[in-house]
């Protein structure tokens, strides 16, 4: 017998496994390694255990192999506290634990976790719980068969995965993770790779730029007046490094920033480089292009909006960008005297980021006189045409 509940983003379906146990499978719209931290991490444990309108209240949490746990979830005047302790932590892939509810305490349920990653920024959790009798698994089942029990819970899981997904600073760690991915599959062979998109740079040299611009901003070196110096500055310092050790440099120095992010004490700048960044070694490195439509859309509006900035200042009216996801994106202000209709956000950001030829923006479909707007991109057009897919 199994139970699909079509709550949130996803169904959670339900399973009996024995005469005492049940499963459950459930999709995220988010990476095991995030889905994982909404397990471990308290504070964002609270922001979705118990079912809505309800609030966790943490006595103890320690998401660590050995560590226990106490929290109490409260309803009003009514309060259900639920402790347990943690056999396995792995991450960002398994965890293995007890829980019980105080109420009923010698009923202990014992419970394992995995997070698989899917294609597409996704994943999967499967469970398993094993219960002290038949007849508490029986509750349990009935529980999840009127849509009670985790199902609520995970429904208030997608809505937080929803909001860490567009945050910078998480957004910025995953695009690091996945740059290094990239650079550990290409091998030592990429470093002097060049790169289409930054034909002055190889891809050593990219990373190079990533990590120092990061690190500089960290230890408060800001650029005093020429920043096309204060970059190139940390290229050369890093000459002679291989595109991974600059990486690990990076991953060094990256949560740092991050906090710097969660602290308003960091633009996003360097969130958008990244991003933008990753399409250019995608593309050097023949990978296929990643379509993380949370990056794609933060950069985007980043880059929509400090285009607006511009194209007021020089009167140039509004670009109307449609079919990027979501509302058209009006750029400038006043009625639209330009408007693109496009397939998705990864081309609009590829082409409103300088990474495509005058050549392969005149054969975009743009309704009105881009010509104006060609002199407010972030960048030089490239001289010859760049092909990515």
């Amino acid at each position: 017998m199994s139970v699909q509940h079509p709550i949130g983003h996803h169904p959670t379906v339900h399973a009996r496994a024995g005469e005492m146990s049940l499963s459950f499978t459930r999709e995220f719209d988010a990476p095991a390694a995030l889905v994982f931290r909404a397990h471990v991490e308290a504070d964002l444990f609270v922001r979705w255990m118990g079912p809505r309108g309800t609030t966790c209240d943490i006595e103890r949490f320690d998401a660590t192999t050995g560590g226990a746990f106490r929290y109490t979830i409260v309803a009003g005047d009514a309060r259900f506290t639920f402790f347990g302790s943690y056999h396995e932590v792995t991450a960002p892939s398994r965890i293995v634990h007890t829980w019980e509810f105080a109420a009923e305490a010698g009923r202990p349920t014992f419970e394992s976790l995995m997070f698989v990653d899917l294609s597409g920024d996704r994943c999967r959790v499967d469970g398993l719980s094993v219960y002290g009798s038949a007849e508490q698994c029986a509750e349990m089942l009935a529980a999840d068969e009127t849509g009670e029990g985790m199902d609520e819970n995970f429904e208030r899981l997608d809505d937080l995965l929803d909001g860490l997904r567009a945050d910078p600073a998480h957004l910025y760690a995953t695009v690091r993770a996945r740059i290094g991915e990239r650079l550990r599959a290409a091998g030592s062979t990429a470093d002097d790779v060049r790169v289409p998109a930054c034909p002055d740079w190889t891809v050593a040299q990219l990373v190079a730029h990533l990590a120092g611009t990061t690190a500089a901003l960290v230890a408060h070196d800001l650029p005093a007046g020429d920043a096309q110096s204060w970059v190139d500055a940390h290229v050369a310092a890093r000459a002679g490094r291989s595109a991974l050790e600059n990486w690990h440099e990076w991953d060094a120095v990256g949560p740092a920033f991050e906090a710097m992010l969660v602290a308003k004490q960091a633009s996003g700048s360097l969130v958008y480089d990244a991003i933008v960044h990753e399409g250019d070694l995608d593309a050097a490195l023949g990978f296929a292009a990643t379509r993380d439509a949370a990056a794609l859309g933060y950069a985007l509006a980043r880059l929509a909006a400090t285009l607006g900035r511009v194209a007021r200042d020089r009167g140039l009216g509004t670009l109307q960008v449609l079919g990027a996801g979501g509302e058209p994106i009006d750029i400038g202000i006043g009625e639209p005297v330009v408007t693109w209709q496009v397939a998705d956000a990864w081309t609009a950001l590829r082409a409103l980021g300088s990474r495509r030829s005058a050549a392969q923006l005149a054969a975009l479909g743009f309704t009105g006189d881009l010509v104006p707007w060609t002199k407010v991109l972030p960048s030089e057009l490239p001289t010859t045409d760049l092909v990515e897919h």
